[in-house]
């Protein structure tokens, strides 16, 4: 709505004193029609210039991450080459500490089977034993075939 001014003196007459220009009266009656599209058109209004404001916040936020990114980026990099040369280091100290360990061991005894890895003897001490257990006390080879299982248990040479 246009600004009411007081006491304006808006209409012009003319030479006989009649009204020859009147302003128009402003408007101080509407219907539920117009006062919903002046409603809606203000919401619109309203929301174009909160979304205008929001993402204006936001393109700045994402400038001020970008720049912290640019600035931190070298540190984390110089972090990093210095973790891999500590590494690098640590892994050569651990090389020296091995290899100075095997000079000064005796030497030792090369395996009986060779390449071939162990021998059929090997395997067998290898291999589990079972030893039948039974609340606390042993069951003897008897009771075992008994209840089916003397495969599994037998008596240590």
């Amino acid at each position: 709505m246009s600004d009411l001014q007081r006491f304006s003196f808006d209409t012009e007459f003319d030479a006989g004193g009649g009204v020859a220009f009147q302003a128009p009266r402003p408007k101080t009656s509407f219907t539920p029609e117009e006062v919903e599209a002046v409603r809606a058109e203000a919401y619109a209004q309203g929301e174009r210039a909160g979304l205008q404001s929001v993402n204006a916040a936001q393109a700045r936020a994402m400038a001020e991450v970008a720049a912290a990114c640019r600035n931190a980026l070298p540190a984390l990099a110089e972090v990093a080459h210095q973790h891999r040369v500590g590494s690098a280091g640590l892994a050569l100290a651990c090389g020296r500490a091995i290899a100075g360990a095997r000079a000064h061991e005796p030497a030792r005894r090369p395996h009986p089977g060779g390449d071939r890895g162990p021998g059929p003897r090997d395997r067998i001490r290898a291999a589990p034993r079972g030893l039948g257990r039974s609340v606390g006390r042993r069951i003897h080879a008897g009771q075992a075939r008994q209840h089916g299982r003397g495969d599994r248990f037998r008596r240590r040479p």
